[in-house]
């Protein structure tokens, strides 16, 4: 880029003395400018935050899915009286041989 193009870019960009003579000197400005420029246009950042997730945005990852589908069947079983445990503990198992 010619020098009076770059004068003209960084006039345009609100540069204060822009000096062609030291071109170099004028390109890091007019690079620093366009850097402010794009981070006060930039949308601030939320700070994420930590820790569980309510209930109603928390996902079930397939896993859980899983589990809680044992839990539910679990869930549906018929009760056993405790008087029929007693009675299956009481028989004697037949043993298999090898």
């Amino acid at each position: 880029m010619a020098d009076d193009n770059l004068v003209a870019v960084a006039s345009d960009m609100g540069i204060r003395k822009p000096n062609a003579s030291q071109r170099e000197d004028l390109i890091y400005k007019i690079l620093d400018q366009q850097a402010i420029n794009l981070s006060a246009n930039a949308p601030e950042e939320q700070p994420r935050r930590r820790g569980r997730k309510p209930k109603n945005q928390a996902q079930n990852p397939p896993q859980n899915q899983a589990v809680n589908r044992i839990r539910a069947s679990r869930r549906l079983r018929p009760k056993i009286s405790p008087s029929a445990v007693a009675a299956s503990r009481a028989t004697p198992k037949a043993r298999r041989r090898r």
